[in-house]
């Protein structure tokens, strides 16, 4: 019972006499002897299943950590959260080209993949403030809002300190 038989985005996992996959179960190339079944007659169907295929998440600094999701290819997946931190930097998106060029996804975000990919964490510079020997943890975002992670009572002697770039 050898299958020649392809189907696009799966594997061939074996023979069964119901269509659901539910009857009588056939390897690919076992041998069926049909003296044994009534009339001669066997109707087989091909059952598939979707192959699995690997997300690579890469941290896209100097270190280029990378993370894996296995997932089942051709099905709606929810991509795993960012878990990488960068010093000096927010997280803004997963891109399929290191510089950002590529196709953009969300953290999160439902998808459907056909293949193996890497997808590259997308950064932007943040900014840590000093107040007073406090510090200050803000986001500054390109709209020109700020998000404020910390915050103290004195706000004199604001200066920006330095950040790591990597």
């Amino acid at each position: 019972l050898n299958n020649y038989f392809q189907k696009s985005g799966s594997k061939f996992k074996e023979w069964n006499t119901m269509p659901d996959g539910t009857g009588t179960a056939y390897e690919e190339v076992e041998k069926i002897n049909l003296s044994n079944i009534e009339n001669s007659q066997l109707n087989l169907y091909a059952i598939w299943e979707n192959e699995k295929g690997i997300i690579t998440f890469n941290s896209n600094d100097k270190n280029n950590n990378t993370k894996e999701q296995i997932v089942t290819l051709n099905e709606n997946i929810k991509l795993d959260s960012n878990t990488f931190k960068r010093d000096g930097y927010e997280f803004v998106e997963w891109n399929t080209e290191s510089d950002g060029t590529g196709d953009k996804y969300s953290d999160g975000e439902i998808i459907s993949l056909s293949k193996n990919v890497t997808l590259y964490a997308i950064w932007k510079e943040s900014f840590i403030y000093k107040i007073n020997n406090y510090e200050k943890y803000y986001i500054i975002r390109r709209s020109g809002r700020r998000k404020r992670y910390a915050s103290g009572n004195d706000c004199r002697g604001i200066q920006r300190s330095s950040h790591l770039n990597g």
